[in-house]
């Protein structure tokens, strides 16, 4: 065994101390794509969703939060303005906002390109947003999370056991555990809402996200709109308003990237805000940005890991992360059996990465990984090389089938518009 040093750039750039073994042949294979431009590296290149929301929360009186370059651009860019008006488009990528028409709102309120977290879904990129902290430290990577201290494979948002459906908290799981780090929406001195749909406005992870503030629900588009105009025009004192977007994620998913019904959601979206510029006035500042971006997964790269494959034989539990990017938990002893038995099966599509090599990698942020998110990524992940998912099938059958996916490190997944109005 030999060691070998080399340089990870990216949030920061550090010389890691790398013992040359089997799985660092899928380390180079990830830095060489992050090189070839097939994958981008997190952190690399430009500012971050998490150095947007950290100016804005700076614009709104929150004092102690890390700042950067890109931070005291962002804060430049947004002004001091009374009023902030935060829209988040679920699925937004800088791709699709490209292909609206010229002259209208995507076009003219362009101001950059943002990396959201990886893994690009969101699970991770909300968490990041309410909380002002990467992955790394806030504990919540992925849709699907193995929660070790409880011994219970939880489907996080919808704050349910994944496979039998009931709530985490009968399985003894409190909200501060699941959510180690809080919301930093009480700690803003203008008066925080988030205008959120009426099927998830009341639950538990919405809770956590408004940080058991005001939460506007809504069942149409153009009412979250009016209630978003609503809390800035009957406002007695400075504002911050969360405004989520959740359809043109939804119609990406079941119809794809490029197709009618996202564009009908684009068009949607483009009328209520430019309505909403023109009836604000000139008294608010409106940043909108997404979470993630999605990609089309060709049928040819959509991987099944059957209920019966004698890889999960090695597992403690059921894979758990995300489709383009599967979490392992291993079993004792048995760490070198499963990476060369995954590799053999799928190493062609995708890089397995130990946690170590993750860190390392600074995938998930800058910094060390806290131990809520070193015990719920496991042992292994593994990250898509080109758009691809590698679905656990259970007994009663595998995740939705979507045509396209998110999470993964394609430029589609991982740039995001920044538009600031």
């Amino acid at each position: 065994m030999t060691t070998t040093d080399f340089m990870c750039t990216g949030y920061g750039t550090m010389a890691v101390r790398v013992c040359w073994h089997p799985t660092m042949s899928d380390v180079l294979r990830l830095q060489n794509s992050f090189e070839q431009g097939t994958l981008i590296r997190p952190g690399e290149g430009c500012a971050t969703t998490v150095d947007l929301i950290r100016a804005l929360y700076r614009r709104c009186g929150v004092a102690d939060l890390p700042v950067n370059d890109h931070v005291r651009a962002l804060e430049e860019s947004l002004g001091s303005f009374d009023h902030y008006v935060f829209v988040l488009v679920d699925g937004l990528g800088t791709d699709v906002a490209k292909r609206c028409s010229r002259g209208g709102f995507f076009s003219r309120y362009l101001h950059s390109t943002l990396q959201p977290v990886f893994p690009s879904t969101t699970a991770a990129a909300m968490t990041s947003l309410v909380t002002a902290t990467y992955p790394a430290q806030h504990g919540v990577p992925t849709w699907w999370i193995y929660l070790p201290d409880h011994a219970v494979s939880a489907t996080i948002l919808p704050f349910v056991e994944r496979f039998g459906g009931a709530s985490l908290l009968e399985h003894g799981v409190e909200p501060d555990l699941a959510f180690p780090v809080p919301s930093r929406l009480p700690g803003l001195t203008h008066a925080a809402v988030m205008v959120t749909p009426a099927q998830i406005a009341d639950s538990v992870y919405s809770d956590f996200c408004a940080g058991g503030g005001r939460r506007m629900p809504y069942t149409s588009v153009e009412q979250a709109f009016e209630l978003a105009l609503q809390h800035v025009q009957e406002a007695s004192r400075p504002t911050f308003t969360w405004l989520y977007l959740p359809g043109l994620d939804g119609a990406a998913h079941t119809f794809g990237v490029a197709s009618d019904p996202v564009a009908r959601e684009l068009e949607l979206y483009e009328y209520l805000l430019d309505e909403l510029v023109a009836d604000l006035k000139g008294e608010a500042r409106m940043a909108v940005t997404a979470d993630h971006g999605l990609v089309d997964v060709p049928d040819d790269a959509r991987h099944r890991l059957a209920a019966d494959d004698p890889l999960l034989e090695l597992l403690e539990v059921p894979p758990s992360g995300e489709p383009a990017v599967p979490v392992f938990h291993v079993r004792e002893g048995q760490a070198e059996r499963f990476a060369a038995a995954f590799r053999r099966e799928f190493g062609e599509h995708f890089a397995l990465l130990a946690t170590d090599e993750v860190e390392q990698l600074e995938l998930l942020g800058p910094g060390r990984l806290s131990p809520e998110t070193r015990a719920r990524l496991g042992d292994f992940i593994a990250v898509a090389l080109r758009p691809g998912i590698l679905a656990y099938e259970t007994e009663v059958g595998g995740p939705p089938d979507f045509r396209a996916y998110h999470a993964g490190l394609s430029p589609q997944e991982m740039n995001v518009p920044l538009l600031i109005a």
